[in-house]
């Protein structure tokens, strides 16, 4: 009679642990909705919007090439998901949403005047996976395309400070503010200097 109670004891441990397993990453991605999230940028057009960029013309101010920002809006949506999984599954997840910004750069030939941003972002997530030298590479092409993103120097700063370039992020961030005043930049370089000490 015990070792039946025992069976049924694990078994039925078994079949609720089953039960609470944790979904896939790839179907977790695949039901968010980027038109109903509030994480992405206005330019996606989500119904969460911030009201006041209702009625600016995005492609009037990004160009027509704005027609090819799906992919990333949708995987900018989704990548948050990938942080509820373990280390080996969410390099997959967020190297997954590489495919965002790539579409992008693949059907717009490098022209639109949002690629700063798009560089930087596509950056960010290759940061996050550990594919520095890559994340180094798109920081300096968002940077490239336009001087004063400040965004693109703290990222690229970041990335040299986790790789212990210091030397090298100190440098970017004093070129950052040749072009623009940022209390960010400011703040960054006060990281790198303590860290140099």
């Amino acid at each position: 009679m015990k070792h039946y109670r025992l069976i049924i004891f694990v078994f039925s441990l078994f079949f609720s642990m089953a039960a609470s397993a944790q979904e896939s990453w790839d179907r977790a991605v695949k039901k968010i909705n980027y038109r109903e999230s509030a994480i992405v940028p206005p330019f996606c057009g989500s119904s969460k919007t911030n009201p006041k960029y209702n009625g600016i013309d995005w492609k009037k101010k990004f160009g027509e090439e704005l027609v090819y920002i799906n992919h990333f809006c949708g995987t900018k949506a989704a990548t948050p998901v990938c942080y509820q999984y373990s280390e080996k599954e969410k390099i997959a997840c967020l190297t997954s949403m590489l495919e965002g910004t790539t579409y992008f750069f693949e059907h717009t030939k490098g022209i639109s005047p949002i690629n700063p941003y798009m560089y930087t972002e596509h950056g960010v997530l290759l940061k996050e996976i550990g594919r520095y030298g890559e994340a180094i590479q798109a920081f300096n092409t968002a940077i490239q395309k336009n001087q004063s993103y400040t965004r693109a120097y703290g990222m690229l700063a970041d990335t040299y400070i986790l790789t212990k370039q210091y030397d090298e992020a100190e440098k970017v961030i004093n070129e950052g503010l040749k072009y623009k005043k940022s209390k960010g930049l400011y703040k960054k370089l006060e990281i790198i200097k303590n860290h140099k000490n």
